[in-house]
């Protein structure tokens, strides 16, 4: 049968089809899918999807999802200087995470938030975008390296 330009064809169901193991399908285009209740979809695999500034995407999950660590496109490094026992590092919504390293000359230790302490020479990573305040003796520092998008 050979279509003449213009012309379309619409198919309303398909045959079963089954696969010989490991035959992989390359699906390009899905039509609008209505399910009944009860009945479920599960995607394994999705092609890579590139989004352009300002574009997002809105995921749904009743489980926890589990996502591949963001990398970052560069870095800085600074000195936090413990001042009046306080210091304070501030929000960054592009960091993806950052390294401290309590500085090997430091007095005593350098608490993090309300607990957690770095003492001289130790370091921790951490994934977050938050402020981070610390406390300590007065002179002591934190070496920071901030890595960003």
């Amino acid at each position: 049968m050979a279509l003449v330009d213009g012309q379309a064809v619409v198919i309303s169901q398909l045959p079963k089809v089954q696969l010989e193991p490991n035959q992989p399908v390359t699906v390009s285009q899905l039509p609008s899918v209505s399910l009944a209740a009860g009945q479920q979809v599960a995607v394994t695999e999705l092609p890579r999807v590139k989004l352009e500034t300002g574009q997002a995407v809105r995921v749904y999950t009743t489980t926890p999802m589990l996502t591949k660590p963001v990398g970052g496109e560069s870095m800085a490094t600074s000195l936090l200087t413990i001042t009046e026992g306080m210091g304070e590092l501030i929000a960054n919504t592009s960091r993806c995470h950052v390294l401290l390293k309590a500085s090997s000359t430091n007095i005593d230790a350098v608490t993090l938030g309300t607990g957690w302490t770095l003492a001289a020479g130790e370091q921790l990573k951490l994934e977050t975008t938050a402020a981070l305040s610390f406390s300590g003796t007065d002179g002591d520092t934190i070496q920071i390296i901030e890595v960003t998008r």
